[in-house]
């Protein structure tokens, strides 16, 4: 008998039913028969195909990133999917090579029935080249073990026209027929045989997958060979190609930027939705936007793509307290801050005359997040901005001697001279200032005791007038020129001292500053 009729006997349905009902009993005989059975199957895919008309369909399932978290590989899925529509009964096998261009590969197979027909999972589950491999047929305490993870329909490399195919090149072959005793253990006539994924390697475009069949292992073969075949039919009807697209990666979600870091997070992943494995966060000062994304950047590259994010965050406020107030704002605004103003013409207390022009003092206070104005307390010039007279204060060069305590009561030099802090030394000083312009002996502006121009001098015969008053007076009848031990004073934040001057005793907490510290420049 020749091996084409020999496989028509032994798939008729008459053979069939007759295997049902006579197998031996036997476990010797058992294992004799199943050998013998398996070994017709493989023979089955190894004659000369009986033509069917089927319709093998691929279709893509779309792309998606789970090979691997890693390295951001990406992956099309594939379903390959039969219909017989003919008048013929059922396919018994089905043979089929699969290949890929644009040097994208195979790396998985997957979603195929595996077993023979029991009528209850029923499908193209029995691959010959793995078969003989993997699956014991005669289990003493199991029966076969179907569940072998190397059991798949991809024959094994040694088996004849393997050479390049398989999990890993860009063709691959699958082979599948059915086990099964009576109509009723037949596969559908329609279904799925299985899925592929296709791994690109961050290839973007288009690649094309066409199914053919393998006619070395005959194609698609009948179970009857007395149903209709169409003289003109071919294996595949018609033949199947099918794009699978890539979409590029470098996109950017439209609600991206404006969202928080957290939200850009979840929306780029990693996830299989995406396959970005490699983010980057990187903050910038920018309190319009704090803690939203400002800019993104993708970076396509092979195996893996890299998103790089900007997000607004607060600014580190620096220490300022020590600097000059010039050294202060510009620390503080290169480091995004603004400075709340007014800032200057505030007295740190008796232990920072000494830092005259200095911050003391900043809130909020360094080392925090915010992104308010910094409020600066900065060590003053002993007259306040506020003072009726600072103005003629600073165009007279900001001098110290204006602020000794009884400087505007005619005391020049700020000292005292035998019992009088008004004498003949204060007198000497006027005249070198007096209806001078401008003043360039002996300090003379110290004798403008009024702070104010008269006509076209600052020393003139309104300041002798004040000098006349309090000229060899106790020190009693000579009063301050204010009281800096209340917040209320108008003129001074506090007073300054020549060597050898005293700090006045009354008012008690009278704060004073020594000549070298107190400043007579701007």
């Amino acid at each position: 008998m020749s091996e084409r009729s020999y496989a028509r006997l032994f798939f008729s349905r008459e053979n069939q039913n007759a295997v049902g009902r006579v197998a031996p009993q036997g476990r010797k005989e058992r294992k004799v028969f199943m050998k013998k059975a398996l070994l017709i199957v493989a023979m089955l895919l190894a004659v000369s195909p009986v033509m069917a008309t089927v319709t093998i369909n691929a279709v893509n399932e779309g792309t998606w990133y789970t090979i691997s978290q890693a390295d951001g590989n990406r992956s099309a899925t594939i379903r390959v999917d039969y219909n017989d529509a003919s008048s013929d009964p059922n396919v018994r096998a089905f043979a089929l090579d699969m290949t890929m261009d644009s040097n994208c590969n195979f790396w998985n197979i997957r979603s195929f029935k595996v077993g023979e027909n029991n009528g209850t999972n029923n499908g193209y589950g029995i691959f010959p080249g793995r078969f003989r491999q993997f699956i014991n047929p005669i289990d003493p305490n199991n029966g076969p073990n179907w569940m072998n993870a190397n059991y798949n329909p991809t024959p094994p490399w040694a088996d004849p026209g393997t050479t390049n195919t398989g999990i890993g090149f860009s063709t691959i072959i699958a082979e599948l027929g059915y086990l099964g005793a009576g109509d009723v253990n037949m596969p559908a006539k329609s279904g799925t045989l299985f899925r592929v994924d296709i791994n690109a390697y961050g290839f973007a475009g288009t690649a094309h997958l066409t199914v053919s069949a393998d006619a070395l292992r005959g194609g698609i073969v009948s179970k009857d060979s007395n149903g209709t075949i169409p003289a003109a039919s071919t294996n595949l009807n018609p033949s199947t190609e099918v794009d699978v697209c890539f979409p590029v990666l470098c996109t950017t979600p439209t609600n991206e930027v404006g969202q928080t870091q957290a939200a850009a997070l979840a929306v780029w992943g990693p996830s299989p939705g995406q396959g970005f494995t490699n983010i980057n966060g990187v903050g910038v000062v920018n309190c319009a936007n704090l803690g939203k994304v400002i800019t993104n950047d993708q970076n396509c590259i092979s195996l893996s793509t890299q998103l790089n994010y900007t997000y607004g965050i607060a600014p580190t406020e620096p220490n300022v307290v020590g600097m000059t107030r010039a050294a202060a704002v510009t620390a503080l605004t290169n480091a995004g801050f603004t400075i709340q103003l007014p800032d200057v013409n505030r007295w740190g207390g008796p232990n920072n005359v000494t830092a005259v022009g200095n911050v003391y003092a900043q809130s909020p206070v360094a080392g925090t997040q915010t992104c308010s104005a910094v409020t600066l307390s900065v060590v003053s010039y002993p007259v306040k901005a506020t003072s009726a007279f600072y103005a003629n204060w600073a165009t007279q060069g900001k001098p110290q001697c204006w602020g000794y305590p009884r400087q505007c009561r005619g005391d020049a030099d700020g000292k005292k001279q035998g019992n009088y802090w008004v004498g003949t030394n204060d007198l000497a000083i006027y005249k070198t200032g007096a209806n001078k312009n401008p003043i360039t002996a002996m300090n003379g502006h110290c004798a403008d005791f009024d702070h104010a121009k008269q006509g076209n001098y600052w020393v003139g015969t309104n300041d002798l007038a004040i000098y006349k008053v309090y000229a060899n007076k106790a020190e009693t009848l000579v009063p301050l020129c204010g009281n800096t031990s209340t917040t209320g004073d108008p003129n001074f934040w506090y007073w300054c001292l020549p060597t050898s001057g005293t700090c006045p005793t009354s008012p008690a907490g009278q704060v004073c500053a020594p000549a070298a510290t107190c400043p007579n420049t701007p």
